[in-house]
């Protein structure tokens, strides 16, 4: 497998390690050692959300009150974790870690606290550790924190333990059939919002793409929540949509309602919503 904390069969063969090795604990890092994910003792792996919120939850007791900056991508269990059982603001911002660590130093220099700015990657940085990508000192940072809690006899899933379990999720890639793709993609965007208003949907502020926010019985009598967010590559022909569900049976609905949304959009290739 390649050294990538996003790769599922890099996740799968660090849990392994772990588990095999009755390991206290596990990183994984990519080749540049930028990115880092990590391993509880039983093999559950701390990646995506739960990294964002492992990390959060940590310096928390120093930063009360302050803002965590994350790509736009997180989900509404994390939100709901940073912001109800942590106490902190969760600022959804966008894709690409320069976007993160920028919006994470304008906002301390404008006079708003923000510690950390973390990419679903694990790409992210400390505001004191001079706002580097800088995955060897994250995890040094962890390292602290598990000995703390080793001292005060408390296992290190405590710090997460109110984070809810991972939702259903689904990415799809629409491949743009249009040359000036740039134009096609802002028109979908503009159409899908207006298309999602006229059904009266919950639109929070997204700084990336359009984001549709399902709460309890808005698709069904027994649909539980979900989300979905569309967005467009900046580079590549391409429009991506981002779906999660609190149960399979959820993300069918919102998939549903994908296609219904994107019912007008003749030239993007919809075969992965099928």
């Amino acid at each position: 497998h390649v050294p990538n904390p996003e790769n599922a069969e890099a996740m799968k063969s660090i849990c392994r390690a772990v588990t095999e090795n009755h390991a206290d604990f596990g990183f994984i890092f990519d080749t540049d050692v930028d990115r880092m994910s990590a391993v509880f003792a039983d093999g559950t792996p701390i990646n995506r959300d739960s990294i964002i919120a492992f990390m959060a939850a940590i310096l928390a007791p120093d930063f009360p009150g302050s803002t965590i900056v994350t790509d736009s991508v997180t989900s509404d269990r994390l939100t709901d974790f940073l912001e109800k059982d942590l106490h902190l603001k969760h600022l959804r911002f966008k894709r690409g870690y320069k976007n993160v660590i920028n919006k994470c130093r304008s906002l301390n220099a404008s006079g708003i606290p923000c510690p950390l700015a973390m990419e679903t990657s694990g790409h992210g940085c400390l505001r004191d550790n001079y706002y580097l990508d800088d995955g060897a000192f994250l995890a040094v940072t962890i390292l602290i924190a598990l000995a703390k809690q080793k001292a005060s006899h408390q296992k290190p899933e405590h710090l997460i333990a109110g984070l809810s379990q991972t939702y259903a999720a689904k990415e799809v890639r629409f491949r743009i059939e249009e040359e000036d793709f740039h134009a096609y993609g802002d028109r979908v965007l503009a159409d899908f919002k207006l298309q999602a208003r006229s059904k009266n949907f919950d639109l929070p502020t997204s700084y990336e793409g359009v984001r549709i926010r399902f709460p309890k019985g808005s698709l069904s009598a027994h649909f539980k929540r979900g989300w979905m967010l569309l967005r467009a590559s900046l580079h590549d022909p391409v429009m991506v949509l981002n779906m999660e569900g609190e149960t399979e049976d959820d993300l069918l609905q919102i998939t549903k309602m994908a296609k219904g949304l994107l019912s007008f959009a003749t030239k993007l290739d919809q075969s992965g919503l099928s």
